[in-house]
């Protein structure tokens, strides 16, 4: 009851993380990512989610976080101000992001996998 009630509150968090990506510049990435990570989450409320998935979607967001961080040149302060800074902030503000999805949805892998009856 309880990993129903906390996929449910996740669904909620991803699905309004995927609506303002809308107002983003590059929206239609992030869009797919929060809704790919909230659609796990509803299927994991009604008990129904595959942990492959999950999986994939949490390796997906490790991944993208490395390549962010790999590939901005600025490693100033995230609070500086100027072009830098603003950049700096935007990247910790995304690899942030993409981190709450890669927690999630390693969670939600192991506790599905876990659940599940041994293929053994």
């Amino acid at each position: 009851m309880y990993w129903r009630a906390a996929h449910a509150l996740w669904t909620l968090l991803f699905a309004l993380s995927a609506f303002v990506q809308l107002n983003d510049a590059d929206p239609i990435v992030w869009f797919a990512i929060y809704a790919a990570a909230g659609l796990v989450s509803a299927f994991g409320a009604a008990e129904r989610v595959r942990w492959e998935a999950a999986a994939a979607i949490a390796l997906g967001a490790i991944a993208w976080a490395i390549v962010l961080v790999a590939t901005t040149d600025d490693v100033g302060p995230p609070m500086a101000h100027g072009p830098g800074g603003v950049l700096a902030h935007e990247v910790v503000r995304e690899v942030l992001g993409l981190g709450l999805v890669a927690f999630w949805m390693s969670v939600t892998a192991v506790q599905t996998r876990r659940s599940q009856p041994s293929d053994l």
